[in-house]
Order: C-alpha cells, then structure tokens, then sequence
C-alpha cells in the first residue's frame, strides 16, 4: 500500500510540471516535450518509466484547449501563462483537493 501511495504521489507530481512544461514550452509532441525538458522528468522517468511519462504527458497534451500567454506579470517583471483544458479535464490541484476532501470526509474528522 505504501509503495502504491508513493506512485500515485509521483504521478501526480509528474502531472502537475507536464501541465507547467506545456503551458510555457513549444513542442510537436509528447516525446519532444520530453526531450526538451530532461531534466524535469528524470527522477519520474526513474521511478514511473518513460512509458507512463510519456503518457501522462500525452493526457495533458491532448486536454488543452489553448494557452493564454502573458496574462499577469509580476512586480519584478515576469510575465505568466494560463492554461484552459477542455471541459472535463482535472488538473493535478483539482485532484488533489478531491483527495484531501475525501480524506477529510473519512478518516481526517475523527471525533
């Protein structure tokens, strides 16, 4: 069980930078994703195998609707994109507050 909650935390982690390598890079395809950006997937490659990244990534590259560029710039001057996925389509955040509501609704308020 254990060893299964450290997957399932790893991929979600992996979920949540292909979402931000998707709304900041330029590529054809999951695999050039993954080629550009190396460095970001290593330790999931390591430890959920370069198939299920690539599919992870897939999921997300196929879930965009369109990116909306340069829509808030901060105080030092960094501009930032958003994401819109299509109907549908939860995000790492989305899943992960369903999964802390669901905890909080069975085990988290013990009284």
């Amino acid at each position: 069980m254990i060893r299964m909650t450290h997957k399932l935390h790893t991929a979600m982690a992996c979920k949540s930078t292909c979402e931000s390598i998707v709304c900041y890079g330029h590529a054809d395809s999951a695999q050039e994703y993954l080629d550009k950006n190396e460095k970001y997937f290593k330790s999931y490659i390591k430890d959920l195998g370069e198939d299920t990244v690539l599919e992870i990534l897939t999921h997300v590259i196929n879930s965009v609707d369109h990116i909306e560029e340069n829509t808030a710039t901060d105080s030092e001057g960094v501009s930032y994109n958003h994401i819109v996925f299509k109907p549908g389509y939860m995000t790492s955040s989305d899943i992960d507050k369903a999964m802390c509501k669901l905890w909080d609704e069975t085990v988290g308020y013990k009284k």
